[in-house]
């Protein structure tokens, strides 16, 4: 799984929203719209723990909220770190523009 942040919308509690695709496919899966640690966990709980456990990696920045909710929500999976910023959110960009 990949995840990253974007700016989508002027009018959201967080400014910023979380956009999550599938590795494998390059499909997004989601767009949450806020990208707080506890948006972001409420709405992964949902999901039931062995669905969370069959994500074996997580590629993503450094940002820290989003390695605690990795460390927290999803602890069978490994953390890839993206080095490369821009290639990451430039592959959601055009995923969105779709």
């Amino acid at each position: 799984m990949c995840i990253d942040e974007f700016k989508s919308v002027k009018n959201i509690d967080g400014a910023m929203s979380f956009v999550f695709a599938d590795y494998q496919t390059k499909n997004i899966i989601d767009i949450v719209e806020d990208r707080r640690l506890n948006s972001l966990t409420e709405y992964f709980s949902r999901f039931s723990l062995e669905a969370r456990n069959n994500v074996k990696y997580i590629c993503m920045d450094m940002y820290s909220p989003y390695i605690s909710l990795v460390k927290s929500i999803f602890s069978e999976s490994e953390i890839v770190l993206d080095k490369k910023k821009f290639p990451l959110t430039s592959f959601f960009l055009k995923k969105l523009r779709q």
